[in-house]
């Protein structure tokens, strides 16, 4: 049997073939068409009927539109075949399931449990007779048109997960059938490209800012996830990052991931590694009416100096552009003060 596909398949993407057959005892033996390679995903085989789901992954584009497929021995089939964008090009089946039945209007897809959050799950149940389904699976599933004829029909519905957990399908018949059998196959969707180019450049003392090459993906990148020395620090709309509040004149090693709209992750970036600024402070003094020092400051500092009555400086409070205010005391033959991220110096005026 054949079916045509209304346009040429994209390079890339992935067709899903859902069959139904008549007869238990014949299977489908290949797949053609679609500029891919085909490969069965579920097989069913029940009382009297049998339901198969193929796939080909990552087509070269260019294919034929018409898709033919092949069985064992002669028999009667109804199928459906679809296109999707943005599968996993390799490894993507995450789950598989299937049920049998009949003697019922009530059919299903039987279920399958995924262990991937964003999934392309394919659910797929053929009957014999061809009463058509009066009640279909709502949303979030997309129904195919049903394919119905007197000797087998089949009907297929696919969404796309936002979490993992056990998913099916279930249709009701306007007439009892006596036999079904339902397939269920869910694809891993396929992550964003890698962030490239990390770049690091230090903007202050405590500030370095950190810039990549934007990511793609199969339908929107949706941000990034930027981590310092191995652990996530901010996620971000667009490929820059400021990461401020660092220890004075301090150096770390950043990695980028990008994220898109259902939850797949990019592996990290290769890193890129950057030192803030060194911090010294290069002091400019203020004076009062009387000639008294009152304060010494740089861009990106403000040092507040305590006197004695000959300017002879006690203690110095230095506010980092980290915000915090710490003070220390150093003596007129030493006139150099130190923490642990950093050095300050100032030169005292000799009187």
């Amino acid at each position: 049997m054949t079916v045509t596909l209304p346009t040429t398949p994209a390079a890339g993407d992935t067709l899903v073939a859902t069959i139904g057959l008549n007869l238990s005892t014949i299977s489908v033996t290949s797949i053609t068409g679609g500029g891919g390679t085909w490969a069965a995903v579920v097989i069913k085989a029940g009382t009297g009927t049998a339901a198969e789901t193929w796939a080909a992954l990552n087509v070269a584009g260019g294919g034929s539109t018409t898709i033919t497929i092949n069985f064992s021995a002669s028999g009667k089939g109804a199928a459906s075949v679809a296109e999707f964008s943005g599968i996993a090009s390799a490894s993507a089946v995450d789950a598989t399931g299937s049920v049998t039945g009949g003697s019922t209007t009530a059919v299903s897809s039987g279920s399958a449990t995924t262990t991937n959050a964003s999934d392309l799950v394919v659910a797929s149940v053929g009957w014999r007779t061809g009463a058509a389904p009066t009640t279909s699976p709502g949303s979030p599933w997309t129904n195919f048109t049903a394919q119905t004829n007197s000797s087998i029909s089949e009907a297929t519905a696919w969404q796309i997960t936002s979490a993992t957990g056990t998913y099916s399908a279930a249709w009701t018949l306007g007439a009892s059938t006596p036999g079904y059998d339902g397939t269920i196959a869910a694809f891993k969707t396929a992550p964003p490209s890698i962030p490239s180019g990390v770049s690091i450049t230090p903007i202050s003392s405590s500030r370095l800012d950190v810039a990549w090459t934007a990511s793609t993906d199969n339908v929107a990148v949706q941000g990034y996830r930027v981590y310092r020395d191995s652990v996530l620090v901010g996620t971000v709309g667009t490929n820059a990052f400021s990461d401020v509040g660092l220890a004075l004149g301090s150096g770390h090693a950043y990695t980028v991931a990008a994220i898109d709209g259902v939850g797949n992750a990019s592996a990290q970036s290769s890193a890129a590694s950057g030192t803030a600024l060194p911090a010294t402070a290069t002091t400019t003094y203020t004076y009062d009416a009387n000639g008294n020092r009152l304060t010494a400051a740089d861009g990106s500092q403000t040092i507040s100096s305590t006197y004695d009555r000959l300017n002879r400086p006690l203690t110095v409070a230095v506010d980092t552009d980290t915000g915090a205010g710490t003070t220390y005391t150093y003596s007129l033959t030493s006139p150099t003060w130190t923490d642990p991220t950093g050095t300050y110096t100032a030169t005292l005026d000799k009187f």
